[in-house]
Formats: C-alpha cells, sequence, structure tokens
C-alpha cells in the first residue's frame, strides 16, 4: 500500500510488476544483500549491488568519507541507466542501504521519469541480531561479501545515520523481520 508501511497485497502486487524497483533499508548486517540476491533470482531480475562495484572499482575505499565520494560517482552512472532498464520493462533489485530519507528519495526519484513502480523492502532487526550476524560474516567470510572486517565501532558509526522508513515518504515498503 502506498505511503504506508506493510507486507499487504498491493506491495506483493508490485513485486510481481516487470519494471519494478525494488531497493532495500536495513542496518548493517539486517541481511539486505541476502535478501536481495534472493528476490533477484525469484524474480529473474536485474541485481545491482553498490558494494561489488564500490569494491571492484575503487578497492582503496578505507574510510566512509571515501565511501560517500564514491558512490556518488556510482550513483550518477545508475541515474543514468536505471530509468531506461526499468522501461524496457525489466526488474530492477538494487541492493544499496536506503537508511536514509534521501537515500530512499534518491531511489525513487529513478522511477519518476518513467512511471516505474518501486518497493522498499525494509529489513526491521534489532541491533544485537545484526552484530551477531556481523560476527559470523567476519568469522566466515561467505562469497559475495565484499567489504573486509566490520567492527562494532563501525556498526555504530553507520547506525547513527540509520533512518527507518515512516509513512509520510509516500513509498511502498514490504516489511521483513529478522529471519532473512
Amino acid at each position: 500500500m502506498s505511503g504506508t508501511m506493510d507486507s499487504s497485497a498491493s506491495a506483493r502486487r508490485a513485486e510481481v510488476t516487470r519494471g519494478t524497483l525494488h531497493f532495500f533499508c536495513g542496518k548493517v548486517g539486517a541481511g539486505k544483500t541476502t535478501a536481495a540476491r534472493r528476490l533477484a533470482e525469484e524474480i529473474d531480475g536485474i541485481l545491482i549491488c553498490e558494494d561489488q562495484w564500490l569494491v571492484l572499482l575503487y578497492d582503496e575505499v578505507q574510510t566512509f568519507a571515501q565511501y560517500l565520494a564514491y558512490r556518488r560517482r556510482i550513483r550518477a552512472v545508475l541515474q543514468a541507466t536505471v530509468p531506461a532498464v526499468l522501461a524496457g520493462g525489466l526488474p530492477v533489485v538494487m541492493d544499496f542501504g536506503g537508511n536514509t530519507r534521501n537515500d530512499r528519495g534518491w531511489a525513487v526519484g529513478l522511477t519518476h521519469s518513467v512511471g516505474a513502480p518501486h518497493v522498499l523492502h525494509y529489513l526491521e532487526v534489532d541491533d544485537a541480531t545484526c552484530k551477531q550476524r556481523l560476527a559470523l560474516r567476519n568469522e566466515t567470510r561467505p562469497e559475495g561479501v565484499y567489504w573486509g572486517h566490520v567492527t562494532e565501532a563501525m556498526f555504530e558509526q553507520v547506525r547513527v545515520y540509520f533512518q527507518a522508513p515512516t509513512g509520510d515518504e509516500g513509498l511502498t515498503v514490504r516489511l521483513h523481520d529478522s529471519s532473512i
């Protein structure tokens, strides 16, 4: 349902619509990458993983400031290409942190020029679970994890910027619990 946060039939219908933009919101360690990969496979969507692009293009990313600068460059490329892909009827699954109101506004802006629908997948996971997942990820280094060791201090540094989506953003939100 547009403007609300639920897993209603309206949100699920948008998920199977061709040319839909799917993007994710959740704290570090919430499971955004896992969920994005599963969804892209389920709907035969084009998966765009911001972390993968950052590491492959800018392997020297060492600080949060560098991350923000390089992310702006990547988003400029996405802004020039994603609308055309959506207009062509292909679903796009963006694995990137839509974790602030501005990030989500940017993502939805990709859909406006072509009138494509969107779904924000919100992974509502508590801090303790995120930290447990990060510890496991740090230990096992599963395939497809693009960042190195993420410490609790790094988690806390990034967490302060996190903003949960609100109903006044006009988003189609599908809420996911911690079971991802």
